[in-house]
């Protein structure tokens, strides 16, 4: 269909100024009614330039007429003349390209380009059904949100912890994800295992999915010959980090802690107490922050007690661990044991029964951590509680503030633990009068 000027120039019917679009012979595609829809802006942008103004335009027996299409004599360029606007794909730019952004927005929701404004600013007074269609209009025609209305994908902050093997990291990531809640943050767990996905790539899928921080409970971050490269890498991201439960000497991020010394003196006071003189410490390797601090308090502290001897044997932070090292430790005469965690003491209580001992009766045993199921073995087990809730607490504390921009000082924080005496711990008369 074809549309004649005053002047006998011809142009496509999609330029009809009036915004009547005549219906071509044939159905279009919706892309090339977007462009025609996109040129007819273009043209009619043109015109107000040139000073013209579209009148009315009627339609008669099938026919288009245009009268007074011009209020002086200025041809319309040919489609080939016409300025050729490149599609757009940020907000950001000059006065001109956001209102054209503008435009199209409003062209789209058929709402004003004031109302466009208002959303896009985030002011008040705009409805909710209004907001939530002006932003699928600017994500459907492919522009970027500004910044303060984009997805926020950045509220999403890493867990990253061991396999859940120790019933304390459950602790921590429960009381980590609902303080992560209280400040309208979602956790992304991530468990680390022998064989499986490593710290490093955990860290990475942090990036990728831009989350707002991350949290490391008793990882890599604690062991000293450890590759600490991806800590390294998210501070250099200026993405906050925090570490619980030791902090390599390398590391210069904010970690928060049990004060290991004293905790193993509480243990050991304990023992002495009730009369123990041959007292054993089952830890790992010094390669771990705090198994090393245990070892090194443990020896200060028993050198403190006249008559008391201690005796340190390692292997690892399990059930089997904790097996092999009290059968050591009993072999060599210890009557008490202190465990480096309460998986490693429930192992002291099956080594105690291997050996035909029981507990407290024969051997006394002290675990770390007290776990939520320790109340209910059998006996009951007296373990160093470590301050779970507050511990985290502060931990995402620390990374909030790190969120907002504030300077942290990137060093360790102690928390006092608690000596809680429960079934697994007796005086040592009884075993000593059987030597």
């Amino acid at each position: 269909m074809t549309a004649f000027c005053k002047g006998g120039v011809d142009f496509p019917s999609s330029a009809c100024y009036c915004r009547h679009r005549p219906v071509a012979a044939g159905a279009k595609s919706d892309a090339e009614q977007g462009d025609q829809a996109h040129t007819s802006t273009v043209r009619r942008k043109w015109f107000r330039r040139k000073g013209t103004r579209s009148s009315r335009c009627s339609r008669a027996n099938g026919s288009l007429n245009v009268r007074n299409v011009f209020r002086r004599k200025v041809l319309a360029p040919s489609l080939d003349q016409l300025p050729v606007v490149p599609p757009l794909v940020r907000w950001t730019g000059n006065v001109a390209g956001m209102n054209r952004r503008l435009q199209a927005v409003a062209e789209y929701t058929g709402l004003s380009e004031s109302t466009i404004s208002r959303v896009l600013n985030d002011r008040p007074g705009v409805a909710s059904t209004t907001r939530d269609a002006v932003h699928t209009a600017v994500d459907v025609l492919g522009y970027k949100r500004p910044t303060h209305l984009r997805p926020q994908a950045n509220r999403v902050v890493g867990v990253i912890m061991p396999l859940f093997g120790n019933p304390i990291f459950p602790a921590f990531a429960e009381a980590i994800g609902g303080y992560l809640a209280q400040h309208g943050l979602t956790p992304l767990f991530g468990a680390t295992q022998e064989g499986g996905p490593s710290e490093s790539v955990y860290a990475q899928t942090m990036v990728d999915r831009q989350a707002a921080g991350v949290i490391f409970i008793c990882g890599m971050h604690s062991v000293v010959s450890a590759d600490h490269m991806h800590y390294r890498v998210l501070v250099e991201r200026n993405l906050p980090v925090v570490a619980i439960d030791g902090l390599a000497s390398d590391l210069n991020i904010p970690c928060v802690s049990t004060d290991d010394k004293e905790a193993v003196e509480l243990a050991v006071g304990h023992l002495v107490q009730l009369g123990h003189r041959f007292i054993g410490l089952a830890i790992a390797d010094n390669e771990h922050v705090p198994g090393a601090r245990k070892v090194q308090a443990f020896n200060e502290t028993v050198g403190r007690y006249e008559g008391v001897t201690g005796l340190v044997d390692r292997s690892l932070y399990s059930l089997e661990g904790g097996t092999s090292t009290t059968s050591h430790l009993i072999t060599q005469g210890a009557t008490g044991i202190v465990c480096g965690s309460d998986v490693m003491a429930l192992g002291a209580y099956r080594a105690a029964r291997r050996l035909g001992l029981t507990v407290p009766d024969d051997i006394s045993v002290i675990g770390y951590d007290d776990s939520m199921f320790m109340p209910f073995v059998a006996p009951p087990m007296t373990t160093i509680r470590q301050p779970v809730a507050a511990m985290a607490k502060a931990a995402v504390g620390l990374l909030v503030r790190q969120m907002m921009g504030r300077v942290q000082r990137s060093d360790e924080i102690f928390f006092a633990p608690e000596l809680v005496v429960r079934s697994s711990t007796g005086p040592a008369h009884a075993l000593l009068s059987r030597v």
